[in-house]
């Protein structure tokens, strides 16, 4: 995923000064010599070696590998499921979340989750499943293959925040998990959307991915206070995910190109990013409940 994948194009435009010897000089400004490399008369280390000079690889990060296990655990068998359902269904919404995008965005983000949802489906038959934290993990690397721009990023730290918390919570003592099933999901939860707050500036209310993750991440909390069903907790997180997804319509945008959107079209499209998180949040619930 590069710019090139983008549906549309950019045109800078600037307003030259009306007095024609500022105008005359402004030109020749533009025109003159530079060693910024990127500009058309630019000089510096390209134009005087004939390359970029030479080039320092960075150390690459190295990726664990995994397996899927012989026989699948109740875990794994739930972990299977929700996966691809996830994959699923983000790769069926491609058409609604570009048509949104093409609107209020670069018209990538179909492009952008169908391209996980492929990969992901791809990968899954490699995926340690009995292990939670584990299949995170090596869905993070999924994400970060095959996924770009913004998106990309933001899942692949998204979900390798939540294999870290879910891991420290795996310990068991004497075979009795530490906490609840919810308290887990919900700790997790949490965890990772408040590391995409501080990874990517933005916060509920700035017509993002967050206005659908942080309203089912306070819902998750709350049903852990109230010790809550697990499935009761996750269906009342997925509607306040929905109904966060679809407030974006009524939200200033205040982060990402919608920035630069008329507030009319604003009124009328939700933020293509929150409604992804609603529609995998309810393909992953659906599938949960109904696999044994």
């Amino acid at each position: 995923m590069t710019s090139m994948d983008m549906a549309g194009f950019s045109v800078s435009v600037l307003k030259l000064p009306e007095a024609k010897n500022e105008r005359k000089l402004m030109l020749l400004r533009l025109d003159s010599s530079t060693n910024a490399p990127g500009w058309p008369r630019g000089g510096g280390a390209r134009s005087q070696t004939g390359s970029w000079g030479k080039v320092i690889p960075l150390e690459s990060e190295q990726e664990r590998s995994f397996e899927r296990p012989a026989h699948l655990n109740a875990t794994g068998r739930k972990m299977e499921a929700v996966l691809h359902a996830i994959a699923a269904s983000l790769k069926d919404s491609e058409n609604t979340l570009t048509h949104w995008d093409m609107k209020v965005g670069d018209g990538d983000c179909g492009l952008t989750f169908r391209r996980g949802a492929e990969a992901t489906l791809y990968d899954l038959s490699g995926y340690p499943l009995n292990s939670v934290s584990n299949t995170l993990e090596a869905m993070g690397n999924t994400v970060a293959r095959s996924m770009g721009g913004t998106s990309g990023a933001l899942y692949r730290i998204f979900l390798l925040s939540l294999c870290s918390s879910v891991r420290q919570t795996e310990t068991k003592k004497n075979g009795i998990p530490a906490v609840s099933p919810l308290v887990t999901v919900s700790n997790s939860f949490s965890t990772a959307v408040d590391k995409l707050c501080t990874s990517g500036g933005a916060g509920e209310g700035d017509r993002t991915m967050l206005d659908a993750l942080i309203p089912a991440a306070k819902s998750l909390q709350i049903s852990a206070e109230r010790n809550e069903s697990l499935v009761t907790a996750l269906e009342k997180a997925v509607k306040a995910a929905e109904n966060g997804a679809e407030q974006t319509k009524n939200m200033d945008a205040r982060a990402g190109r919608s920035n630069y959107v008329p507030e009319a079209v604003l009124r009328t499209t939700p933020d293509p990013g929150a409604k992804a998180v609603a529609i995998w949040m309810r393909a992953a619930l659906e599938a949960y409940k109904n696999t044994p």
